[in-house]
C-alpha cells in the first residue's frame, strides 16, 4: 500500500484454491469512507464507494493455484474492506 495526497493504492490478490478453473471473475467490495476511482490490472466496472471491478475482457481463465493481482487507486482513510464478494460469494481477507 502507498499512500497518495488524497488516499491510497492498494494491491490485491485473487486467488483460486479450487478445483476449477475460473473463466472470468468479479469482486464487489466496501470499505468504509473510501471511494475507487481507478484500477490496474482489472476493469473498473463500478466506481466509488462500493466498487465493482472484473477481471478484463479476454483474459485467460484462472487456473486451480493460481492467482492474479490488481491495484486500485482510492480517496479517503486507509482501511480494510468491511465486506467483499466474489463472484456473487462472501470473500474473506487473508
Amino acid at each position: 500500500m502507498s499512500r497518495t495526497s488524497t488516499g491510497y493504492r492498494a494491491t490485491v490478490t485473487i486467488a483460486n484454491r479450487g478445483q476449477r478453473p475460473v473463466p472470468r471473475w468479479a469482486l464487489a467490495f466496501q470499505i468504509p469512507g473510501t471511494s475507487v476511482r481507478a484500477v490496474k490490472g482489472a476493469t473498473l466496472a463500478k466506481p466509488g464507494a462500493r466498487p465493482l471491478i472484473r477481471s478484463r475482457a479476454g483474459a485467460p481463465a484462472l487456473a486451480p493455484g493460481h492467482s492474479v493481482r490488481f491495484v486500485f487507486a482510492a480517496k479517503g482513510p486507509v482501511h480494510g474492506p468491511s465486506s467483499c464478494i466474489l463472484n456473487r460469494l462472501p470473500c474473506a481477507r487473508v
